[in-house]
């Protein structure tokens, strides 16, 4: 059995495909690093400020990057194989409802910041916060547009480049920041904005032909629209009820509340980037069939590798107390637990997430949408349930309770709409080819 899983996970890690698992791991391991540093340098209260930056430009994020990717992935994909005189449209609309997000968001943002500092974080330092946490999230998320691209040409090589390039110039420009002695909070806020620049910039130059040949139709925008409003409502709605804790927690018991919970959470994020991507990488070639059969025959060989990995990972519980002192320092004490209980939660979502792209091959992204929405109410409820005199705990309780909800549903909807014998195939609807003046 070790031997079978042992070839399963080489032949995963070999050639192209590899090389960008290797490239995003490498991403999540420099953002760990980062995460450290900071929480080290700048002390748990300001920490817990860094936090909700990051918690900011992830949702953002999740709207305008994540949350659109897989429309651009899948479409291009099932185009290029079958209709290639519509994948410029694919691109070119792509472009078009993203940048006009972006606006919408850096605007409502803007607007609504004073409101978020002062009522719901009750910390007026939060609003230039919520500004830079806007734009950051658009730089990312122009950036994965590209990512995206290349990913749904099946480019691993020039996605493995990039992916880990913002990251890279971060760590670099918060060290050299440390070294001189001017390594503020909103330093660290900045140089992301500025890594974010830099790497959109040589990424426009390489794909310079792709944006050229692109073009807008009124065909492709509905589409992506009607399909990515799905990706981006479960991206962000997966952030939520991850995430939670810190904004919760910093509005109840403080700064400090805030960045344990957050150090707990930045411990884990390289097992969760990682599990996360493997949807993206996936993708591709699940959109090329729509064979029922293949898509159980999929499920019926991950399920046991990704059970497998989590039954690998599960020893980490033992030793949060000792990661969490060596990453963060002795006082992180009180993450240990919240540590503890989240990665419970890390290890249910190894097993049940990858699984999940199956739905978005299948067209049905409304059903993978609904499965992250309804934790978010599970959240809540049990926030109220377990909140009492140690609520750092609670809200990681919190936390578990909607990442069982989340497996729960996304298993239960596989088997209802596998078990089913399909009557015809649910493909992207043809593309109206008239372009926009």
């Amino acid at each position: 059995m070790i031997a079978y899983f042992a070839t399963r996970i080489s032949a995963l890690l070999s050639g192209p495909v590899g090389v960008m698992y290797l490239s995003i791991m490498a991403k999540a391991a420099l953002a760990f690093v980062i995460n450290a540093l900071v929480a080290r340098w700048l002390g748990p209260g300001d920490f817990g400020l860094y936090f909700v930056f990051v918690f900011l430009v992830m949702i953002g994020h999740s709207l305008l990057g994540e949350g659109l990717d897989a429309g651009v992935v899948r479409f291009y994909a099932y185009y290029h194989w079958n209709d290639s005189a519509q994948v410029p449209g694919v691109l070119g609309s792509a472009v078009l409802v993203r940048v006009i997000g972006m606006l919408v968001f850096v605007l409502a943002m803007a607007i609504a910041s004073d409101w978020l500092a002062l009522q719901v974080f009750d910390d007026p330092r939060v609003q230039s916060i919520v500004v830079v946490g806007a734009v950051a999230a658009c730089g990312t998320a122009l950036l994965n547009l590209g990512l995206a691209l290349f990913q749904a040409k099946q480019q691993f090589w020039l996605r493995a480049i990039f992916t880990p390039a913002i990251n890279v110039l971060r760590l670099g420009l918060v060290t050299v920041f440390w070294w001189a002695g001017i390594l503020t909070l909103e330093g660290v806020l900045w140089q992301h904005v500025l890594s974010a620049v830099l790497v959109i910039l040589v990424v426009a130059w390489v794909i310079r032909s792709d944006l050229a040949a692109s073009r807008v139709t009124r065909g492709h925008i509905g589409e992506q629209l009607r399909f990515n409003v799905w990706g981006a409502l479960a991206t962000v709605s997966i952030l939520l009820y991850s995430n939670l804790g810190v904004p919760v927690l910093k509005h109840q018991l403080g700064d400090d509340a805030a960045g344990y919970f957050a150090a707990a959470a930045t411990l884990l994020l390289v097992i969760e980037y990682v599990t996360y991507s493997v949807m993206m990488v996936i993708l591709p070639s699940l959109s090329e069939n729509t064979d029922r059969r293949l898509y159980v025959e999929k499920i019926r060989r991950w399920l046991p590798l990704c059970l497998a990995v989590a039954v690998l990972l599960s020893p980490l519980f033992f030793l949060a107390e000792p990661l969490i002192t060596l990453v963060y320092g002795e006082t992180y004490g009180p993450s240990v637990s919240v540590a503890q209980i989240l990665f419970v939660g890390v290890l249910i979502n190894i097993v049940a997430y990858p699984v999940s792209v199956v739905l978005m091959a299948m067209n049905r992204p409304g059903v993978f949408a609904l499965c992250h929405v309804l934790p978010i109410a599970t959240w809540v409820f049990a926030d109220s349930l377990f909140i009492g005199e140690d609520a750092i705990d609670g809200a990681a309780i919190a936390t578990l309770t909607a990442r069982i909800t989340a497996a729960v549903l996304i298993l239960g909807s596989l088997w209802l709409l596998l078990r089913r014998r399909a009557n015809g195939s649910q493909q992207p609807r043809a593309a109206n080819q008239r372009g926009l003046l």
